[in-house]
């Protein structure tokens, strides 16, 4: 616990106006610098956190500052649900003493976030287990029962041939796992020792009926692998399940009908936010096709408003125009709206924008490919678009 508190006690900062603006739309109130370092000096005492430069989970803490990669400092503010915000910081490469950031958010988020930057992978409590070119003569079953086959079958990778397919099926357990921490056990089923785990992979088969597989389970672990194809109800008498129908939903990723439907009013959106915008167009620049030098960040930032306002004007007259869109990383239903370069009825987007509606204010997230748009769009629905198909 310190006794004194200022930010700047615990690291550089890169950008103050990047710390306010964070913790203002995190809490829905302004706040200044001066407002900050008021509010953290009537602070009584702060919990710090450290936690280790080479983080293998998201609990394990360090003893000294000095094993630490990332420190976290309590702060005042609590966002929008009552969890209370932190700052982070972190060393630069090389470095034993120097803190950099300060970036803001939950706990969760943060560790989340420093587990990422260190390990490249997304961190979930949960394991989904193996590359798809480890189970790619299980996969292929699955592909050649299909009615449908879209695009999950990539000829040109021949290694992963089976990728699209691989992570849609994990995108479905992830929902399936998310609902299940929160006591909804309507889209599994265990077999009789919790072994295995059979789901329905919301795709149907040439002859109607879904197509339904089992997981292996390994407790002590929590890891989910080895997804296996269930052809027919002996399959589930040979794992041990007791009750022998292939009879699962397919999993729900909206509560009611309605939040599949965008319905917003340009008015509704935060537009000018300069860290929004900042991570859109500069840290996400790739997923634009554009480098540094073919970037114009003022045209840029245009494109992206012009193309929200025909968004909310044509979504008015065909509902199919934004697209629902599931966010594993936070178990939530976003939108994705096309953005166009020049917008025109036989022209394609270059990138598709996601938002989020975060209480009465219409938020932009980030920026994906269009091939990761379909990504996260097929988990909610089959895709019937007009500027997102299955065609890349």
């Amino acid at each position: 616990m310190l006794d004194h508190l200022c930010i700047e006690e615990h690291g550089s900062i890169y950008d103050i106006d990047d710390v306010t603006n964070s913790i203002s739309d995190a809490t829905g109130r302004y706040t200044t610098a001066d407002e900050l370092d008021t509010a953290m000096r009537k602070m009584k005492s702060a919990a710090i956190e450290y936690y280790p430069r080479k983080i293998t989970d998201l609990t394990t803490q360090c003893k000294t500052e000095l094993e630490a990669g990332l420190k976290l400092v309590e702060t005042p503010y609590h966002d929008s649900k009552g969890n209370i915000l932190y700052f982070s910081f972190v060393r630069p490469k090389g470095s034993d003493s120097t803190w950099v950031g300060a970036f803001v958010g939950t706990k969760i988020s943060m560790v989340k976030k420093y587990f990422k930057r260190v390990t490249g992978l997304r961190y979930t409590e949960t394991v989904i287990s193996a590359k798809s070119s480890e189970n790619n003569e299980e996969l292929e079953k699955i592909y050649n029962i299909l009615y449908y086959k879209e695009n999950w079958r990539n000829s040109d990778d021949a290694a992963n041939p089976y990728q699209m397919l691989s992570n849609y099926m994990k995108g479905i357990l992830q929902r399936i796992l998310a609902l299940k921490t929160k006591g909804v056990t309507d889209y599994f089923r265990w077999n009789l020792d919790q072994t295995k785990l059979l789901v329905n992979t919301s795709l149907v088969d040439k002859f109607g009926n879904y197509v339904h597989i089992i997981y292996n389970y390994e407790k002590n672990k929590n890891i989910y692998s080895n997804p296996q194809y269930v052809e027919s109800v002996f399959k589930l008498q040979s794992s041990r399940f007791s009750e022998m129908r292939l009879n699962l939903m397919p999993v729900k990723f909206y509560d009611k009908p309605n939040d599949l439907i965008f319905d917003a009013d340009l008015a509704d959106f935060d537009l000018n936010n300069p860290a929004t915008l900042n991570h859109i167009i500069n840290e996400r620049k790739s997923r634009m096709g554009m480098t540094a030098d073919d970037l114009d960040v003022i045209n840029t930032s245009f494109m992206i408003r012009n193309s929200i306002d025909v968004a909310i004007r044509f979504s008015r007259i065909d509902y199919r125009y934004a697209i629902p869109m599931y966010s594993i990383q936070d178990d939530r239903l976003k939108f994705l709206l096309p953005v166009y370069a020049k917008f025109g009825v036989d022209s394609k987007p270059m990138f598709a924008l996601v938002v989020e509606k975060t209480g009465n204010i219409w938020i932009m997230k980030t920026i994906l490919t269009l091939q990761q748009a379909y990504q996260d769009a097929r988990l909610v629905s089959a895709v019937n678009s007009n500027w997102l198909d299955i065609k890349f």
